[in-house]
């Protein structure tokens, strides 16, 4: 464990996604595995820490969304969203196509790179949810996203 210059507590066994730029759709990967988190199965609640250092925004496919997500059982069958960030060219309105609120965006500026801390639970809608993974979403951007994810505490 080692306290980073923003005074998180980083665990390499918190760790979801190591450097790497990416272009698709997919689960992040910790050195090309793909990575979860065990939370024991109880109640827990934590930070989830991204940092992003390349992000493309030019057009409007340049958009991304980074997703926290609780699953039941490892191979995330069964999950659920617990917090995302948005990325890219948000003042598109075009985020609706990923999921996003009908409204279709989150904000009007383009938001690329620096450090994201977003609060996370792993209870939603009374149910725990045990293992934690990042997902990033994206549709064809033209060089991707290059980000580093991990959990510490509240």
């Amino acid at each position: 464990m080692k306290e980073n210059v923003w005074g998180h507590i980083f665990d390499s066994l918190a760790e979801l996604k190591t450097a790497s730029l990416v272009t698709t759709s997919a689960q992040a990967t910790v050195d090309g595995t793909a990575a979860y988190f065990d939370t024991g199965g109880g109640y827990t609640e934590g930070k989830l820490v991204l940092d992003v250092t390349a992000c493309s925004s030019a057009t409007t496919l340049d958009l991304f969304e980074i997703r926290l997500q609780g699953g039941t059982p490892t191979t995330f069958t069964t999950f659920v969203t617990l917090a995302k960030l948005q990325l890219g060219n948000v003042s598109s309105g075009s985020f609706y196509r990923l999921g996003a609120a009908a409204a279709g965006k989150d904000g009007s500026a383009n938001v690329t790179t620096g450090r994201f801390i977003i609060p996370w639970t792993n209870l939603f809608n009374g149910t725990v949810y045990r293992y934690l993974r990042v997902y990033h979403a994206m549709f064809t951007p033209a060089t991707g996203i290059n980000y580093t994810a991990f959990l510490t505490q509240a």
